[in-house]
This record gives C-alpha cells, sequence and structure tokens, in this order.
C-alpha cells in the first residue's frame, strides 16, 4: 500500500541549520523530534544512524512530493552498489517516517551520545 504523506526523519546535513537543508525546499517542517533505538555516528564530515540502544535527535520533515523523495535517494547514496544509506520505515510521534541508516562499516567510528549532530561538539 503506498504511502499517501511522505515523511522523512533527517538528523543530520539535512537539518534546518545544516548545509544539505536546500534538498528540503518547500517540504513542510514538523518539528524537532527524537527517534529510539538508534546510535549516531560521528563519521567525519557527516553523522550516520544504526540501529542501536541510543535515542537520536532530529526533524520530522513532510516532503512535497514523490520526486523529492527520489531526490533524496540520490543524494543519500541509496542507488549505489553497495548503498551509502538504505531507507528504513521507522515511527517518529507515531506517524510513519523514512529513516536514512548508514549502510556502511562503523568499526572503530566514534559514537554521538548526545544522540545530536547539531550538539556534537
Amino acid at each position: 500500500m503506498a504511502r499517501t504523506r511522505q515523511r522523512v526523519f533527517v538528523y543530520g546535513l539535512l537539518r534546518s541549520d545544516q548545509s544539505m537543508h536546500d534538498l528540503l525546499d518547500g517540504a513542510r517542517d514538523l518539528g524537532i523530534a527524537t527517534l529510539d533505538g538508534y546510535d549516531l555516528v560521528d563519521l567525519g564530515r557527516y553523522p550516520g544512524a544504526i540501529p542501536g540502544d541510543g535515542t537520536i535527535v532530529g526533524e520530522l520533515v513532510e516532503l512535497r512530493n514523490e520526486e523529492q523523495l527520489a531526490m533524496l535517494d540520490q543524494a543519500e547514496g541509496c542507488d549505489r552498489t553497495p548503498p551509502l544509506y538504505e531507507r528504513v520505515d521507522v515511527t517518529v510521534r507515531g506517524k510513519a517516517a523514512w529513516l536514512y541508516v548508514y549502510a556502511g562499516d562503523v568499526t572503530g567510528m566514534p559514537r554521538i551520545p548526545s544522540g545530536d549532530w547539531a550538539r556534537r561538539r
């Protein structure tokens, strides 16, 4: 069954105060949110969410259309082989949303204890 609304939980460079936020132009901001069951890994220039015991901080946004979702998939490297990120279903504040989960090896990569990329330093 197709979703009628495409929501995405963004936690890194797509957040409103970060460098790639312009990819969300025209999307509806649903506010700051948290997501349990994931850890945030510091990959250097950007973060990656991975399944874990923590909570990550981000923003919930409702996209304009399917084309915007496809553009995000491309920006997040979902179409690469192997993919950089994989898009998975999550529930944020009782709403179905997509989450981009890092698909690479995180061995030796530092975790961000706060779960908040914007407050990592």
